[in-house]
């Protein structure tokens, strides 16, 4: 299989204070969609996940933002990561639904994968993986491993 990577006519970029609020969103939104979500009540929910967010970002995840390279407004997807302990570790990965199945997830891990071996010499793509949310884009994590309890540490 060949590794996707991002068209020419799309671009991966840093936050912008104007992307936090979809991306907390859609975050929210999807995740509470999904068979992993466990059992907290709905009003308690957006708190809960909201917080989860805002706690991974202010400790140094990073946020990618994959636009329009014409329409740098124009969000497609986005993935939060970090390196913990020497691994690279996902904690959520979206694209929007038109989107969907066309290889951009795959291609914004590809990257997101790029950028964490860069980072640390020592990235040993087969064994320094996790993701921490379980949704509906799992199956992009094959061989990886899932440790929920990462997004509460620290």
């Amino acid at each position: 299989m060949r590794e996707q990577t991002v068209p020419p006519e799309l671009n991966i970029r840093q936050p912008v204070p104007s992307d936090i609020k979809l991306v907390m969103d859609a975050w929210i939104k999807g995740f509470r969609n999904s068979p992993y979500a466990g059992c907290v009540t709905n009003d308690r929910w957006h708190e809960t996940q909201a917080n989860t967010i805002e706690q991974l970002l202010a400790r140094g995840a990073k946020l990618g933002v994959l636009c329009s390279v014409a329409k740098p407004d124009q969000i497609v997807g986005f993935v939060c990561w970090e390196t913990v302990k020497g691994g690279l570790c996902v904690h959520y990965l979206y694209i929007k639904d038109p989107f969907r199945r066309t290889g951009l997830g795959s291609a914004l891990l590809n990257h997101t994968e790029a950028q964490h071996g860069a980072q640390d010499q020592t990235h040993d793509r087969r064994t320094a993986r996790f993701y921490t949310h379980r949704t509906d884009a799992s199956r992009y994590f094959r061989g990886w491993s899932h440790c929920p309890d990462i997004a509460r540490r620290r």
